[in-house]
């Protein structure tokens, strides 16, 4: 019950204050956490994962990630670098969502916001589709900045457009597997997996030195059983995408149509989602001291 009231309040300080140019980002940030872990963060001494990404949303400048972290842009360079196989099939891009002529698009689909994240509407079935209430939705998207939302830089200066990919799917019942490999300096360290399975969310980590590492919250364990047999192969196309950063978390979809890329995101969880028990926190954290290393 306090896991939820500190979300509900979260979202709203942001709703409220998000656009609030007199807040910095530093107390911006400082305040999200605060609300959200009921912890103070260090920011000046980073030593925990979270306080590592809340750091670099607060003193980097990010703006050259903008192309990296534009949904349509990325992929030019993810099909460079492991191939246009690994990327979801795209129907269109569209700065006016007006300009979309829904009856042309498959039965199946997902429309998203290029500059946002969870900006998706998914259309199961296209014959049903009323364009008189989703472009609304559509426009909703491309009026925001969501870098007001957690004051990642990356994200503000992304040209809003839309655009339509293919619909996947999960196998045997359980959604598509959420498979993220985070990287420092280029070298893929651990990685997690999510899945909802039976109205249950499946989730952990796995430390490539260590195992996995069993987050103490709600979620169920992740049985390994249903992850495909060549995670290395995920993990050496993460490390390729992952080469010119100091940290990028890759992640990628498994799907029944296959291994998709997702997204590469530069403040995993925005610096405020709990880790817990703490002391993996700080474990986690310890790999942004590898960086420039081994």
């Amino acid at each position: 019950m306090i896991e939820e009231i500190r979300i509900c309040i979260t979202q709203a300080f942001i709703k409220i204050f998000g656009k609030n140019t007199r807040i910095s980002d530093r107390q911006y940030n400082q305040i999200l956490y605060r609300l959200r872990t009921g912890k103070k963060a260090n920011l000046d001494c980073p030593k925990t994962f979270n306080e590592h990404i809340l750091a670099r949303k607060v003193f980097m400048n990010e703006d050259d990630l903008t192309r990296y972290t534009d949904k349509y842009e990325v992929r030019f360079y993810v099909g460079k670098v492991i191939g246009s196989q690994f990327l979801v099939k795209n129907f269109g891009v569209w700065e006016n969502p007006e300009e979309i002529s829904f009856d042309k698009l498959p039965q199946q689909y997902v429309l998203k916001a290029t500059h946002g994240s969870g900006w998706n509407i998914i259309v199961r079935n296209g014959q049903k589709v009323d364009a008189m209430e989703i472009i609304p939705k559509l426009k909703g998207f491309l009026k925001e900045n969501y870098y007001t939302y957690g004051r990642e830089k990356n994200y503000r200066l992304i040209k809003p457009r839309i655009v339509c990919e293919e619909f996947i799917e999960g196998v045997s019942g359980r959604s598509i597997i959420d498979f993220k490999v985070f990287c420092f300096g280029g070298c893929a360290k651990f990685y997690s997996v999510t899945y909802f399975e039976n109205g249950k969310q499946h989730f952990n980590i796995f430390d490539l030195s260590d195992g996995c590492l069993e987050i103490r919250d709600r979620y169920e364990k992740v049985n390994c059983a249903c992850l495909p047999p060549n995670i290395d192969e995920i993990i050496h196309l993460a490390q390729k995408l992952a080469k010119p950063f100091d940290f990028v978390r890759v992640d990628f979809y498994i799907a029944k149509q296959g291994i998709f890329f997702s997204e590469l995101t530069f403040h995993s969880g925005g610096g405020i989602r709990p880790i817990k028990p703490m002391e993996f926190d700080y474990k986690l954290g310890r790999y942004f001291d590898t960086i420039g290393g081994s």
